[in-house]
């Protein structure tokens, strides 16, 4: 019985070490910044200056009509004055022209948390506040070495199935960064004018939003691992 408790630990452990490390092997490639998405869609650097383009004439033209219906419009159609229009046109024009510089910035500020959390050495286990749940869940579902094997194995399964959605979420959410990064002139473009105000906002709201939700997903995969290596070294995990 001992040989097989034994066993049992060492394959539970390499199972874990294994799942650790696709973990931090894919999240330390990743990162939080647009080195691997330029590296995997080289083609972005050169769309980019399309939409930086794009976006710098969307300003001028959304300037236009700005002045053309403050002149040639009747009286009581929403405007705004040439002078405020004007001059939000440049501020964002500039801003459209140093988009990837802007969006990277803020990327760069996320990783500093990112690689802080994927650097962290996990702290030994708690032994004495870990050994209640794990006796229920090793013994109080019955007992014998059967009943614990497969209760390990479920546990381990279920884990290691939601750690695997996990990654491919943060990946999910890498690639949705590096989008948003490669076509933020047309939400700096989107800023100048009063009624599309609103888009530029949401694209503020959706790159901050991609990159925490990007930090907390980094976060909970290392809780994931710490709890699995709270789950093989309890010597609760006894059956003998």
């Amino acid at each position: 019985m001992h040989l097989m408790d034994s066993l049992f630990r060492w394959l539970i452990d390499q199972v874990v070490s294994a799942i650790d490390m696709f973990g931090m092997s894919i999240l330390s490639v990743l990162g939080a910044d647009l080195t691997l998405f330029v590296n995997m869609f080289p083609i972005v650097e050169t769309t980019y200056e399309i939409f930086v383009v794009t976006a710098l004439t969307l300003l001028g033209l959304g300037m236009v009509w700005g002045i053309f219906k403050n002149f040639f419009l009747p009286i009581g159609v929403e405007s705004e004055p040439p002078l405020q229009l004007v001059a939000k046109t440049i501020m964002f024009g500039f801003l459209a022209f140093f988009a990837l510089d802007i969006a990277q910035i803020a990327i760069s500020l996320a990783n500093t948390p990112y690689v802080a959390i994927l650097g962290v050495d996990e702290p030994a286990p708690d032994f004495v506040r870990t050994h209640a749940i794990m006796t229920l869940i090793l013994v109080g579902g019955g007992k014998g070495l059967l009943v614990g094997l497969i209760l390990a194995l479920v546990f381990i399964i279920v884990v290691g199935w939601n750690y695997f959605k996990l990654i491919l979420e943060c990946v999910e959410r890498y690639l949705v960064v590096g989008v948003l990064a490669f076509t933020s002139p047309l939400a700096f473009a989107m800023g100048a004018s009063q009624s599309t105000n609103p888009i530029f906002k949401s694209w503020c709201r959706m790159l901050g939003g991609q990159l925490l939700l990007l930090i907390m997903n980094v976060w909970t995969l290392r809780m994931f691992i710490s709890m699995l290596r709270v789950f093989v070294a309890n010597p609760v995990m006894s059956f003998a």
